[in-house]
């Protein structure tokens, strides 16, 4: 039996037209730091997470994540009552999030954008690392100490470089075609005098 939203905790109905719409009374922030990781293995155990939440972010992985990445074994765990450290000092543009957090301990930092595998380039102080899918859509990466950390997530699809390519060989064909053209009618019209 499927559960309805507004049966879930802290939802508010707003408006049922053609698309139910809800309000949370929470707010998660754009980007936290947790101590603690929960797993799932199917979106209905997510949203199980979710609904137990309360509305406080909280992180989560797909149980094939910890096989990738062996360091979450030592934050697995249950939820726990451990408050989420929001980021703060967010330096946004077109395609580049930065922020600064003040990790108490290791841990994973969740920023609540969309996840896109090899589209982005995170470093954290200024080296470069490695991010992971969370809560199924975000993105997460692992705060291995406690310390105070810069991470800046860039924007650029994997084969932005290759496509720049293709796209600069093709204006090159295209004035070359242009320039045989121009010659060619320039030639035939003074033939013609």
């Amino acid at each position: 039996p499927q559960t309805s939203l507004s049966q879930i905790p802290d939802l508010k109905n707003i408006a049922s037209l053609d698309l139910n719409v809800y309000e949370s009374e929470h707010v998660w922030p754009r980007a936290f730091f947790v101590e603690g990781v929960s797993t799932y293995e199917t979106l209905p155990e997510l949203v199980s997470l979710v609904k137990g939440s309360n509305g406080h972010p909280f992180v989560a992985v797909e149980g094939s994540e910890t096989a990738r990445h062996p360091q979450l074994a030592s934050l697995l765990k249950q939820q726990n009552d451990q408050p989420a450290i929001a980021a703060f000092d967010y330096k946004l543009t077109n395609n580049t999030t930065s922020f600064k957090i003040a990790a108490p301990k290791s841990g994973v930092v969740a920023l609540t954008e969309a996840y896109l595998l090899d589209d982005f380039r995170v470093t954290v102080n200024g080296k470069p690392d490695h991010y992971f899918r969370v809560n199924s859509a975000f993105k997460g990466i692992l705060i291995p100490r406690a310390g105070d950390y810069q991470i800046s997530f860039v924007y650029r699809p994997r084969f932005f470089t290759l496509l720049l390519c293709i796209s600069a060989v093709g204006i090159a064909v295209l004035i070359f075609c242009l320039a045989v053209l121009s010659r060619s009618s320039f030639a035939s019209s003074a033939s013609h005098v």
